[in-house]
């Protein structure tokens, strides 16, 4: 990924300049801390220009419904304090002028404004594009003065710049050591190009390089001689207003147009990215925690139970009860099942018949619990089960409406299905000896499979005991397929789990009619019978 550098910026500005100017300001949306959305209204057109502030993916350019959507933007209920500030101030404002001052990635918007007593006050809202130190501060031309910016710089970040209100505004420090290309006439040191110059970034130097290009052609580069060509090479993820600097160019209607796309792909990507993340850290610490209680019920399971032997030793006293007396500390008797003399140890408070009620009682308490902790066993089996296959369909898909409803059913306890109803929904497909076959990667795929391509003589195909894509082998005209058609969506099913390295697996296959799914169970989830192992 690359960033914005003065080139492009400065393209951008010769590009929509005769819009900007005399355009005002209808609306102002602020969807997160780090960019804004200003709505603009000239030469009889509606823009929507979008600044971006975020250190990744710092840049302007004017949205559309599409890019604005692809980028997942979301407008809050509440306005930021930062928007109701520019609100205050830049509501229906003129923009009087644009500037970038000299080599540098800061793009001015000049405005006229409005006071209470109806007097014009000049104001200038600075869009600084500057990697970690980017930002937007509206200050006041008259007096110099912050009025607000989108994030504030105290003396501990900057001793040199601090941004906040009340503080007058100054252009940032420039690097000594760089000098004005155009004033130059040594030789091209391509691999210090982006430190010896203003005005050249890294990734500029770096297509220079390539192309191997003299001082004069850099220069008509910077200077923004040549004609402006926007392109896209999306197999190396860059772009340069110059298309002929690029190795795979796809040409762009406009600069605007290709700062849109390629950035909005990059947030669409990052924020796809840290769903998944998100939610494969919450799906991680269920299955620690389910693994942890596990463990710990199957070493309660294995301890040494008790349960037999209250019962046991209610029918020896009952057994035994005339020939003994009530109230005693101990029952002796010859345990004849087990060939030896037992010694029971009684409650004194209490007759045989009652010490005898009183293990049946115990017997009958134990035998509850160990049913219990079984049920919670395989119970929790079942969940972990349920959660890794999640985890396994969530590294294989990049629809990001899946994502999102998967991240509101596990964060807000919602399942919004509004999002997926109209998404595609596609299984990879592949031919096994003339047989279709269809994989099943996440739990979408695999309820599509089930619900609509499956009918009741086909061959459901998973790998035992671990998550897995479902596989499922079409038999049609009830054609029985060979043993290596079987084989083969066994092999399949163990390429496509978390198994598919390890060295022998049992794979489960039976007809899609001996498959259920119970009521109020998740998607895809199923119970099966009457199948067949295979080890692969």
């Amino acid at each position: 990924m690359i960033n914005t550098d003065y080139i492009t910026l400065n393209a951008f500005y010769e590009e929509n300049k005769d819009f900007l100017e005399n355009a005002r300001i209808q609306k102002i949306q602020q969807p997160s801390r780090r960019d804004l959305i200003l709505t603009l209204r000239g030469k009889a057109l509606t823009k929507k220009l979008y600044i971006n502030v975020n250190p990744k993916y710092y840049h302007i350019a004017f949205l559309n419904n599409e890019t604005f959507n692809t980028r997942n933007l979301k407008i809050p209920d509440k306005p930021p304090m930062f928007c109701m500030l520019l609100r205050k101030y830049l509501d229906n404002a003129k923009i009087s002028e644009i500037k970038i001052p000299p080599y540098e990635r800061i793009f001015e918007l000049h405005l006229e404004t409005m006071n209470e007593l109806n007097e014009t006050i000049p104001m200038c809202l600075a869009i600084e594009l500057m990697g970690k130190h980017s930002n937007i501060i509206l200050y006041d031309e008259t007096t110099e003065l912050i009025i607000g910016s989108a994030h504030n710089v105290g003396p501990e970040k900057s001793a040199y710049r601090e941004i906040r209100g009340g503080v007058p505004y100054c252009y940032p420090q420039r690097a000594e050591e760089k000098q004005d290309i155009l004033r130059y006439f040594g030789e091209v040191d391509y691999k210090n190009l982006s430190n010896n110059f203003f005005g050249v970034s890294k990734s500029f130097s770096e297509l220079c390089a390539k192309k191997r290009l003299d001082l004069e052609q850099i220069k008509d580069y910077v200077e923004g001689c040549k004609r402006y060509s926007p392109a896209i090479d999306y197999e190396n993820e860059v772009y340069s207003v110059y298309s002929e600097l690029l190795e795979n160019p796809v040409l762009q209607q406009s600069v605007s147009d290709m700062l849109d796309n390629y950035y909005s792909e990059v947030q669409n990507k990052e924020y796809l990215s840290d769903l998944k993340r998100k939610i494969e850290n919450n799906l991680s610490k269920k299955i620690k925690k389910l693994e942890n209680s596990i463990h710990k019920i199957k070493a309660e399971l294995n301890k040494e139970n008790h349960c037999d032997s209250y019962k046991h030793y209610g029918d020896l006293i009952l057994q035994n009860i005339y020939q003994k007396k009530d109230y005693e500390k101990y029952f002796v008797v010859f345990d004849y099942e087990r060939n030896r003399e037992l010694k029971i140890e009684l409650d004194t408070n209490k007759t045989l018949k009652e010490n005898a009620l009183n293990f049946y009682e115990k017997y009958k308490r134990s035998k509850n619990a160990k049913d219990k902790l079984k049920e919670i066993y395989e119970n929790n089996k079942k969940e972990k089960l349920y959660y890794e296959e999640l985890l396994y369909g969530l590294k294989h898909t990049e629809q990001i409406e899946f994502v999102e409803e998967l991240y509101d059913k596990l964060f807000l306890g919602t399942e919004k299905k509004d999002k997926t109803a109209n998404v595609e929904i596609k299984a990879d497909e592949v031919k096994i000896n003339g047989f279709k076959v269809y994989i099943g990667h996440n739990n979408q795929q695999n309820n599509y499979i089930l619900s609509k391509l499956a009918k009741d003589e086909d061959l459901w195909f998973h790998i035992k005991d671990y998550p897995g894509a479902h596989i499922l082998l079409k038999i049609p005209d009830n054609i029985i397929p060979s043993k290596e058609v079987i084989f083969k969506c066994c092999e399949l099913a163990k390429i496509n789990s978390v198994k598919k390295d390890a060295g022998k697996v049992g794979v489960i296959y039976t007809q899609k009619k001996y498959l259920k799914r119970p009521p109020k169970t998740e998607l895809a989830y199923v119970t099966y019978k009457n199948e067949t192992e295979i080890l692969v």
